[in-house]
């Protein structure tokens, strides 16, 4: 996951640590290396129901449905994995990269997945910097690493805007950053 800053300068609001520009990591698959980091369930595969399973602490939100589309997290030989439903829970398939292998920090996985439509959905842990979006139905999956902890991902315009409000510790100010490309580009937006 990386995290890109902006050339320019950082708004008088913003603390120094605060970029003004981030941007999202493609997720992409990868063979597993001789070191064993990657997984291997083949995207669009069938995933057992018992496989929607915890990964880290409990997962209170680890299923979220719009409609018949449905958006969950799930361990699959011992990696968090995005899982798609299209007939509202009761079959699933993997919907893209690994989000955390075995080795994971709290800053890699995620408990808690938002469905907005259905198309876009943002998994994250909650006080953590880093979060997952995709905005093409699980075609494409991106990471984003940003100063503070992420406290809330929000859509509008049925996922076309994202926000994300941050705080950054120790202040208690909130930040918005906004993405209107799926999650490649985020932009602070206060």
């Amino acid at each position: 996951m990386s995290l890109a800053l902006s050339t320019g300068p950082s708004p008088a609001f913003a603390s120094p640590t605060l970029a003004r520009v981030v941007h999202g990591r493609l997720l992409s698959y990868g063979v597993t290396t001789h070191e064993g980091y990657g997984g291997v369930v083949a995207y669009a595969s069938s995933v057992s129901t018992r496989e929607l399973a915890q990964f880290g602490p409990p997962n209170p939100a680890s299923v979220s449905r719009k409609g018949a589309r449905c958006f969950a997290l799930g361990t699959v030989d011992a990696f968090q994995y995005p899982l798609i439903s299209s007939d509202r829970g009761r079959s699933w398939r993997n919907a893209g990269h690994w989000f955390a292998g075995p080795w994971a920090d709290g800053a890699a996985f995620a408990n808690t997945v938002t469905t907005f439509s259905a198309t876009t959905a943002a998994a994250r842990y909650p006080g953590q910097n880093t979060f997952y979006v995709t905005s093409d139905a699980r075609r494409h999956w991106y990471s984003a690493w940003l100063s503070g902890e992420v406290t809330s991902v929000a859509s509008s315009n049925h996922g076309a805007t994202m926000f994300v409000d941050v705080r950054n510790p120790p202040a208690v100010q909130r930040y918005e950053y906004r993405s209107t490309d799926g999650g490649r580009q985020w932009i602070l937006i206060s």
